[in-house]
């Protein structure tokens, strides 16, 4: 029997006891051409050379760009969650960079003792003030008042600043409670979870989404409320009139003193000339963090229950269709047979109005359906305006809350900021006295 492999080996093979010994004859393995080599492969021609370079970097570029934007989704993740993760958002805003003292409170005496022998003494400039105690008693009320009438001007200039914060907030609340916006909600919903199941993170899916949400009622309400491309030119306006008025205060209380005093702090420091604001930086960012962001975690929900009752009032609207139509084709088939007929019997009548109901097939389907649906979203309508009177009011109050506390934020570190000035000018006439007595002291003493 011929042997499976007779045919890969060219040779006959059989099996039993008539099968050949290696090294016996026959068992030699006939001269066979060589086979071509790559006989299969066909020449790569001019337009297949150029293109698999092309294609070999076009496939690493994807490659790179799929990493780039893994990576990227990764990183985008991780700083939102690190943002969430803080409990407090710190106000790097910048009023007033605070100005340096130019007179030092330190001075050096120089006195002739009994014996007649010049001595230098150093003595803190407050052990002076029973030299100058009347004028520094002057100059300290005058400080008071200034810092009394910065808190009132910073507090109106910042009133002024957002003055139009009801009629914003109001708008706000219309835009948020506006019929169909529970539909947009749901949109965004539903894409977010789509887009961060398929990307990658170190958020979970559930806080992917809702953070999500989160950070779009953070965006209309800083589009909407805050408007810092409006509101920041304001505020600045108001932080430069409220620095303009506590240096033109300080200027009166020096030339309530003495021409003396005046010379010197015009001739040892610049606190006497027209003082800028500076770099004056306000923290947008920071301050979004305030916009009541759990009015919005139900407002999925609500979308999900406009897409149930329209949904479910359309698929019952479509379901009983049919029925609704043959009945009323039922109800008109008396008037109708009574007009071409009188004397035909209720039961015929009732025949005729099963043949008008089926007239055209399928139209008390479509009927129905566009009847549900007008009803759903009628009732849908009706639901959010009842949302809207239930829960207009406490909206507005908490977005009020959040647009005061941005203002009250601001206006204290204001106050705060100009402040450290203010007690910086004053501070340096203070000492400015205390040199100018001291330099009268030395003269006497000579």
């Amino acid at each position: 029997m011929a042997h499976p492999l007779t045919s890969l080996l060219g040779r006959a093979v059989t099996s039993g006891a008539g099968r050949l010994q290696p090294g016996g004859p026959g068992t030699e393995v006939p001269d066979r051409p060589a086979l071509r080599a790559f006989s299969g492969r066909r020449p790569v021609g001019p337009l297949a050379f150029v293109l698999q370079p092309v294609g070999l970097v076009l496939a690493l570029l994807l490659l790179i760009l799929g990493l780039a934007w893994l990576g990227t989704g990764t990183v985008r993740s991780w700083l939102r969650h690190a943002d969430y993760a803080e409990p407090v958002h710190a106000d790097s805003s910048v009023m007033l960079p605070p100005p340096a003292r130019q007179v030092a409170d330190v001075v050096t005496l120089t006195v002739r003792d009994s014996a007649g022998d010049v001595r230098r003494l150093e003595i803190d400039r407050v052990q002076l003030s029973a030299f100058v105690a009347d004028r520094i008693a002057g100059l300290e009320a005058d400080r008071a008042a200034a810092a009394a009438a910065l808190r009132q001007e910073v507090r109106q200039r910042f009133s002024e600043a957002f003055s139009d914060g009801d009629l914003r907030i109001r708008a706000f609340a219309d835009w948020y409670f506006a019929w169909g916006r529970s539909w947009a909600l749901l949109w965004e919903a539903a894409s977010s979870a789509a887009r961060h199941a398929a990307g990658t993170g170190v958020e979970t899916l559930d806080e992917a989404v809702r953070r999500d949400m989160t950070d779009y009622y953070r965006r209309h309400f800083t589009e909407q409320v805050l408007r810092p491309e409006y509101r920041d030119w304001l505020v600045q306006e108001a932080i430069r009139d409220a620095i303009t008025g506590a240096h033109q205060r300080f200027a009166a209380a020096v030339t309530r003193e003495d021409g003396e005093l005046a010379r010197f702090l015009a001739t040892h420091t610049s606190h006497l000339t027209a003082h800028g604001t500076g770099p004056v930086r306000l923290d947008w960012d920071a301050q979004r963090w305030k916009a009541p962001t759990f009015l919005i975690e139900d407002k999925g929900a609500e979308g999900l229950q406009s897409l149930l009752t329209v949904g479910g009032s359309t698929w019952m609207g479509s379901a009983l269709g049919p029925v609704i139509s043959r009945l009323v084709a039922e109800a008109f088939a008396p008037a109708a047979t009574r007009i071409a007929a009188r004397a035909i019997l209720q039961t015929e009548a009732a025949g005729s109005g099963g043949t008008l109901g089926s007239v055209l097939p399928g139209i008390g389907t479509v009927g129905g359906a566009v009847a549900g649906f007008a009803l759903g979203t009628g009732v849908d309508y009706l639901l959010s305006k009842g949302r809207e009177w239930a829960g207009r009011d406490a909206f507005e109050a908490a977005n009020r809350d959040a647009l005061q506390a941005v203002r009250d934020a601001w206006a204290a570190k204001a106050d705060e900021e100009i402040g450290r000035a203010l007690d910086v000018w004053f501070d340096d006439a203070r000492a400015a006295l205390l040199t100018l007595q001291q330099q009268g002291f030395q003269t006497r003493s000579r």
